[in-house]
């Protein structure tokens, strides 16, 4: 059985793909099959998938003739997987450091454990809430706990899982869009627990598919995501995910669906607001659009007093 799979869609990314393949093939440890999977680009992309398999005896080249998707492409290749471990990389992203060798060790010395992440360069507002100056295991309840406060923490593109949890459940849910890795760590998370790399594993490129780009383009496509996620929570996984960690997560989205608001046009208010819990009314726009222009500190803190209160006064009563 090969130790390691990496299964890369692409879509119009030749110009990048060298740079991505480059840095996995120079890992300490390298895959035993890459799954170059070309989904029905229109640029370069199919003739250097051809030059990078002649090159490289381990990569199988998959040709789409039109384009499905990334987590369609995923699934199409998912029965010819045969490593221990999978890694999904992205064309635009560039692994780095020993990402992994450490990874997989850690999964080889914690058979308990579905997955690992680390972090990315990334600069972005969710942080992973761990100070710890070496891998770490997360519990189940850690986990759970670490959502509760947190909301979906996980880097995904450091996530390498173990294949056969994650080909139990079904692998990534393509009806949730670029939260479905999210989701799938989160689940695999407080069933299995996980484990974390205070070290920079990949260069993430900001311009891919992302909850963010999504939101930015269309705010309640994101608030129909988030809500099928949480709908699946409820109806189909009410057995893995406690009542009190479906009720946190589902603020957390929405608190971070507000923070985001702030930063549009108010155009999006009326349909997008009425999704928090409680809704935001006319009162609190205004004074958050004020906050706003003082600092985003103070808007963030506004918006926590009103949705999350208990976080709010945990946090001044911390300090």
């Amino acid at each position: 059985m090969a130790l390691l799979s990496v299964i890369m869609p692409i879509y119009n990314h030749g110009h990048l793909l060298n740079r991505a393949v480059t840095a996995i093939v120079a890992q300490s440890l390298r895959p035993d099959e890459l799954f170059l999977i070309d989904d029905g680009s229109t640029d370069e992309t199919a003739e250097i998938i051809k030059d990078l398999a002649d090159l490289y005896s381990f990569i199988t080249p998959i040709f789409l003739a039109e384009n499905i998707g990334a987590e369609a492409a995923i699934k199409h290749v998912w029965d010819q997987v045969t490593g221990e471990y999978i890694y999904f990389a992205a064309a635009d992203d560039v692994v780095c450091g020993d990402f992994f060798s450490t990874s997989t060790s850690l999964l080889e010395n914690h058979p308990e454990i579905s997955f690992c992440t680390a972090l990315t360069d990334e600069i972005t507002e969710t942080i992973p809430p761990l100070s710890s100056p070496s891998p770490k295991i997360i519990t189940p309840q850690q986990a759970a706990e670490m959502i509760c406060q947190h909301g979906t923490w996980f880097r995904c593109n450091t996530a390498i899982y173990r294949t056969k949890p994650l080909k139990s459940l079904g692998g990534i849910d393509p009806d949730l869009g670029p939260f479905g890795d999210g989701f799938i760590c989160m689940h695999l998370a407080v069933k299995t627990g996980c484990a974390f790399v205070p070290e920079v594993y990949c260069k993430v490129n900001v311009d891919h598919a992302s909850t963010s780009r999504v939101f930015n383009e269309n705010p309640m496509a994101l608030v129909a995501i988030f809500r099928k996620a949480e709908n699946k929570m409820i109806d189909e996984l009410r057995s893995v995910f406690p009542a009190d960690v479906i009720d946190a997560w589902g603020r957390q989205w929405r608190l971070t669906l507000a923070k985001r608001l702030l930063q549009t046009t108010a155009k999006d208010w009326d349909g997008c607001s009425r999704v928090l819990i409680p809704p935001l009314n006319q009162l609190d726009i205004y004074v958050l659009r004020l906050l706003a222009q003082i600092s985003k500190r103070a808007s963030n803190a506004y918006l926590l007093l009103r949705l999350i209160p208990s976080q709010f006064f945990q946090r001044v009563f911390r300090h």
